[in-house]
Parts: structure tokens; sequence; C-alpha cells
């Protein structure tokens, strides 16, 4: 292949991860806040007045339960954008191999490093 084309095919792929990296940071940062605000909430309304041991340890239970729920709607927000990296990876993993196309050394190290895990 073209070296030219071989560069901006990298390029465009470095930032292809990078964008949606960043999207999948942002959205579990996002849910994260979201988190730490309910959390807040439920502790000011503790400090209220709950003093029997059945409300602290129903609230307790509440805190867990909403702490694992957010851990799987982020898990379940995240989820397409793994799958959608996996799949660029095997695509991208071949067109070296089928097309002889020479990526650039820094993506080739990285897709090394991907192709052994995935």
């Amino acid at each position: 292949g073209d070296a030219v084309m071989t560069i901006v095919v990298g390029l465009s792929t470095f930032f292809s991860v990078i964008f949606l990296a960043m999207g999948l940071t942002c959205c579990c940062i996002r849910k994260t806040a979201t988190s730490k605000k309910e959390n807040e909430r439920e502790d000011e309304d503790d400090r209220a007045g709950l003093s029997t041991n059945d409300s602290l340890s129903t609230n307790t239970v509440n805190k867990k339960l909403s702490k694992i729920d957010g851990l799987l709607t982020a898990y379940t927000e995240a989820r397409p954008y793994g799958k959608i990296m996996l799949s660029y990876y095997q695509i991208v993993g071949g067109l070296s191999f089928n097309f002889a196309v020479n990526f650039p050394p820094m993506f080739t190290k990285i897709m090394s490093v991907v192709s052994s895990v995935v």
C-alpha cells in the first residue's frame, strides 16, 4: 500500500479509538456523579431523624442496592461501546494480513496487545 494512505488509516483509526474511549469515560463519569448525588441525598435523609435499627438497616440495604443498580446501568450503557471496539479490532486486525497494509509501528504494537486479548 501507499505510505500516505497507511498513515491516514492509522491516524483515523487512532482518533476513532480515542473518541470512543472518551465517550465511554464521559458516560461512566456521568453515572458516577449521579450516583454520588443520590447517595448524598440518602445520607441527609438518614441524618434527618431515623433512629431505629430497622430503618437504618433498611437504608443500608437500599444504598447497596442503589450502588449495584448504578453499576449495572453503567455496564449496560458501556456494553455497546465495548462490542463496537471488539468488532473494530477484529476487522482492522485482518486488514494488514489480507490487503498487505502497513500500519505505523505504534498502531501495530497496540494491535498486537489487543489481539492477544481479543
